[in-house]
């Protein structure tokens, strides 16, 4: 069996997020998946990982293992951020190095997240969205 491809992972996850009602149901949405994103310790990443323009404090990597795949590494310290990086990985897991440097994520547009979440919540998960080909970029160049 395949992996779904960036595209694919983000069309289910975009008929999710615009099911809901209210803001308060995503917000519980994104408030549990926070407590489900698989969290790299804060102490194995470097200033260069952090991610700029995020209102918390939030880190990225991207490590290329051995079957070609791409693993993201993300770190967050507040919960509601958290969140939002689970949208980022649920798009990305699984993903080769040539899918993170290519997809361009819509979800922000797709969801209208720029009217439902606060302007310094939907600005950093811009900055974590385009975080990602660049991360990918790097570990390419180091490898």
């Amino acid at each position: 069996m395949t992996a779904l491809r960036p595209a694919s992972r983000e069309k289910i996850l975009i008929n999710k997020l615009n099911s809901f009602t209210s803001t308060e149901q995503l917000a519980q949405f994104l408030l549990e998946k926070g407590k489900k994103l698989p969290i790299t310790p804060r102490e194995q990443f470097m200033e260069a990982d952090e991610v700029r323009g995020c209102q918390s404090l939030m880190y990225c990597k991207v490590i290329l293992m051995g079957d070609e795949s791409a693993s993201i590494q993300l770190y967050s310290d507040a919960l509601i951020s958290k969140g939002l990086a689970y949208l980022a990985y649920d798009i990305y897991s699984g993903s080769t190095l040539r899918d993170l440097l290519l997809f361009q994520s819509r979800i922000i547009e797709e969801v209208d997240l720029l009217t439902k979440l606060s302007i310094g919540r939907s600005h950093g998960l811009a900055s974590l969205l385009a975080a990602i080909p660049q991360r990918a970029m790097q570990t390419i160049q180091k490898s």
